[in-house]
């Protein structure tokens, strides 16, 4: 999807690379360290996810909050990868990192081109390039850290046409898509071996949602206007079908049958956690270095399960079904200080994973 708030030509779509291994015991192994209220004034606990409550803002101050394990999704601190799965690597260059994801020893970074496009970068587990792929915008992995998707959907330009790319581990592609008309193709989400991506007939229409079945069969799931995320396993997705002056309204709706399940006109849905336990989201509108707020949303009302404040959010991904990662800033601007901080939805706990430094910060994909 389009990260409406981050400055960046190029999106990350969807929620980062969890490898199998670990995929199942990250809600034991991250859960926040207790806490006091003076380390944490976060308000009282939600007893369950599944219980949603009216919620008052809690601020996060990073610099106050204790330290807990490290993050298990991939992320940038200046130009060194880190994941869960395989050690850090240190990019080569000094082209601006504006997306990165991991599938085991392959790395993959999208770097600006100082024609203002973007590549595809491939590095091995020896931070040796591999291949590259001019023009490539938007990336995606899946939830078990098998393949990714991405495409060259001449975003910057707004030209028709582009082309996708499915890859396993290694480091070439082993499937590839190349369409003609349509604009704007852009990467959502990428579900074993279907890829979601998204495409508008012309330069004015809105787009819609496709999903590419990887033995070679396009299908436009035409009730799904406008989409800007995709669940995990493809089977919902927010629309934003309402522009005012004021922001946007968000649909969650049913990707197979076009069921609309509820509207908000409060909230704008980013993203999924990896089993649709909650949606992400945020304030409507334009935040041009991040929302000062963050929901988790209850699926089938789409009500607040929590609320978390700060200076600004420049980024926001679901860690697992319980837990938000948020790289969270000092200041709405660049060189402050920043850190990933964990929040639980369960508890309201959160806490830092991440010295704050004023080093770029960036969750991956």
């Amino acid at each position: 999807m389009v990260t409406r708030y981050r400055l960046l030509v190029v999106s990350v779509a969807s929620v980062a690379v969890i490898a199998v291994a670990v995929g199942a015991l990250l809600a034991t192994q991250v859960s926040p360290s207790p806490q006091d209220a003076t380390a944490a004034p976060l308000g009282a606990a939600v007893p369950t996810i599944s219980s949603p409550v009216t919620v008052t803002p809690a601020a996060v101050n990073a610099a106050k909050l204790p330290t807990g394990a490290a993050p298990q999704l991939t992320y940038v601190r200046a130009r060194t990868v880190h994941s869960a799965v395989g050690g850090p690597i240190t990019v080569p260059g000094s082209a601006e990192i504006v997306a990165a994801a991991r599938l085991w020893d392959t790395t993959f970074t999208l770097q600006r081109q100082p024609d203002n496009t973007t590549a595809l970068i491939v590095l091995d587990a020896e931070a040796r390039q591999v291949n590259r792929i001019p023009g490539v915008d938007s990336l995606a992995t899946s939830i078990d850290g098998q393949s990714a998707a991405y495409a060259a959907g001449n975003l910057t330009e707004w030209r028709p046409g582009g082309k996708l790319w499915f890859q396993g581990p290694g480091s070439e592609p082993t499937a590839t898509l190349a369409r003609k008309d349509g604009y704007g193709l852009e990467v959502l989400r990428v579900a074993g071996r279907k890829v979601y991506f998204r495409s508008a007939a012309t330069a004015e229409a809105q787009p819609s949602l496709y999903r590419w079945d990887i033995d070679g069969t396009v299908h436009l799931l035409g009730k799904a206007v406008q989409p800007a995320a995709v669940s995990a396993d493809g089977s919902q997705s927010a629309n934003l079908v309402v522009r005012t002056d004021s922001g946007t309204c968000t649909a969650l709706t049913d990707t197979a049958t076009g069921r609309q399940r509820w509207l908000t006109c409060e909230r704008t849905v980013t993203g999924f956690s990896p089993t649709g336990a909650y949606a992400i989201g945020t304030p409507p509108g334009d935040f041009p270095f991040g929302p000062e707020r963050v929901f988790p949303l209850d699926p089938t009302t789409g009500k607040p399960l929590r609320s978390w404040t700060a200076p600004a959010f420049q980024d926001l991904r679901a860690e697992d079904d319980d837990h938000l990662l948020l790289a969270w800033h000092d200041r709405a601007s660049p060189g402050s200080r920043s850190t990933l901080v964990r929040c639980a939805i369960s508890t309201g706990r959160c806490e830092r994973t991440l010295p704050l430094s004023t080093e770029p910060l960036l969750l991956g994909s």
